[in-house]
């Protein structure tokens, strides 16, 4: 175990160190600070932006924490090193699926594989956020990008607010959903562990879908405070690009250690429409990604190098 800790800790360092300081993008990022670094305002939303990222995995260690109650009690400390490790592990896997493997090594062995399923639930609800809010905003600004007739725009705006809406009051029963006859294949494939989802009341769903929100909301503003250093001004315009932004990285796979790139090309096309300051939507973009990432993944690789990890069966 202390080797597979030290090897897990030293590979995510190295590819912390490969993506981001050896990329050209971090040299420019930190050029711009220093020039941006004269203003005592700039250092505080710069600050602000950072205390801001704990706080939105503060708010993913709460969620993850009373999800597994269910199955194993957990102190909110482990909860929070746990979402560390994770986004450690994450970082250097497709689509983040390392999230989960990073979790369970802090719980005990009989319960590692159901707590999946309470990983499965927290990503699912932040997931639902993330669509739905991108959905309603592509609702309102889908004539920007898109030069439809007016019918057709009319059907899938009204469409993409039907779809928002359902999905938000859908999960709160998504365990009756995977009842329904066309899963029952899939509910006899994996039937222990969608019994699993028993354990969750609607009510308990409903509040973990508030607490996605409200992490979503976290980053939404860490994301507008760094666009607003980087020298565009905060508007609702700018709120439901960033939502779009957002939305088109979900639906999109790809791997955290490639995001950056990623990240500001997807900005930039989304934000066409009404900025052409790509210089300062790539660097808002960076820095998000360096703040809500690369430091949290380096953060938990030392809390995976020290961590005491549950092996027992009890």
């Amino acid at each position: 175990m202390n080797i597979l800790k030290i090897t897990t800790a030293l590979l995510a360092l190295w590819f912390i160190y490969k993506r981001v300081i050896e990329k050209e993008q971090f040299h420019v990022f930190i050029d711009f600070i220093k020039q941006k670094s004269q203003s005592p305002q700039t250092i505080f939303y710069i600050l602000l932006a950072t205390v801001l990222m704990f706080v939105n995995w503060g708010i993913e260690a709460i969620k993850w924490r009373l999800l597994v109650m269910q199955l194993w009690h957990i102190s909110l400390k482990e909860s929070f090193k746990a979402i560390f490790a994770g986004a450690t592990i994450s970082f250097f896997t497709p689509n983040r699926v390392g999230d989960f493997a990073g979790r369970i090594f802090f719980l005990p062995n009989r319960v590692r594989l159901p707590s999946i399923i309470s990983t499965f639930i927290g990503n699912l609800s932040q997931l639902i956020i993330t669509l739905s809010a991108g959905l309603f905003c592509n609702a309102f600004f889908l004539s920007e990008y898109f030069q439809w007739s007016n019918a057709l725009m009319t059907f899938t705006k009204f469409a993409a607010c039907i779809s928002g809406i359902g999905l938000l009051a859908a999960f709160p029963f998504i365990k009756y959903i995977a009842y329904l006859p066309p899963l029952q294949r899939l509910k006899n494939k994996y039937n222990s562990y969608i019994t699993l989802l028993e354990n969750y009341t609607p009510r308990q769903l409903a509040y973990t879908l508030f607490l996605s929100l409200l992490r979503y909301s976290v980053f939404s503003i860490q994301y507008l405070i760094l666009f607003h250093i980087a020298g565009i001004h905060m508007s609702p315009t700018l709120v439901a690009i960033v939502c779009i932004i957002f939305f088109v990285q979900a639906v999109i796979p790809t791997v955290a250690i490639t995001e950056f790139a990623f990240r500001g090309s997807v900005a930039i096309l989304v934000a066409a429409p009404f900025f052409t300051a790509d210089n300062e939507i790539i660097t808002a973009s960076f820095a998000l990604w360096l703040i809500n990432l690369a430091l949290p993944a380096a953060v938990g690789s030392l809390m995976i190098l020290y961590a005491k990890f549950q092996n027992n069966s009890n």
